[in-house]
């Protein structure tokens, strides 16, 4: 480890457009979003791996959203805080989902009013971090997202929410 990422010129098989050979210093690999990568191996046949080169930003996704919102709840009822409609012609993968509040409580997220996800905040955990990137959330043009807060402190509370995706 933090070991630089070794620079060395394309060797046979290094072209993306064509397959490595036996002698190639270098595999081809495809991450969970399609994209192509480039693994570097070195004469002892180690691995290299150029996690931090990604023109999209990490996500494998050239448009990404990130939606705030944050609404006045009521004690114990649940209360919706962000909605984000898809627009036409696109599909959105929920990668992440991030809330908090003035209190503890619980968040739920929906497409078209089915819980799809959730999870809570509590004094030792104040902010929620619902990370959906190994397996997105999938909402289709025009789906209505959704993301609710509910609480029980017996006086209306302050929630907020961050929804993170990726438009395709």
């Amino acid at each position: 480890m933090g070991q630089k990422f070794p620079s060395t010129p394309p060797q046979d098989g290094d072209d993306e457009s064509q397959s490595p050979g036996t002698n190639s210093r270098s595999l081809l690999a495809t991450d969970i979003f399609g994209n192509t990568r480039r693994i570097l191996v070195d004469t002892d046949r180690a691995i290299y791996v150029d996690v931090l080169h990604d023109s999209s930003g990490g996500t494998g996704f050239a448009n990404t959203i990130n939606s705030y919102s944050e609404t006045l709840v009521p004690f114990n009822t649940e209360t919706t805080i962000l909605t984000y409609i898809v627009p036409d012609g696109q599909t959105l993968s929920i990668l992440g989902v991030v809330s908090w509040g003035d209190t503890d409580g619980e968040f739920l997220i929906k497409v078209n009013g089915i819980t799809k996800g959730g999870g809570r905040n509590t004094a030792a955990t104040p902010v929620f971090f619902g990370d959906y990137r190994s397996a997105p959330i999938v909402a289709n043009a025009e789906d209505t997202i959704t993301i609710t807060a509910n609480h029980y402190n017996p006086s209306s509370r302050t929630m907020k929410a961050n929804l993170l995706g990726g438009v395709s």
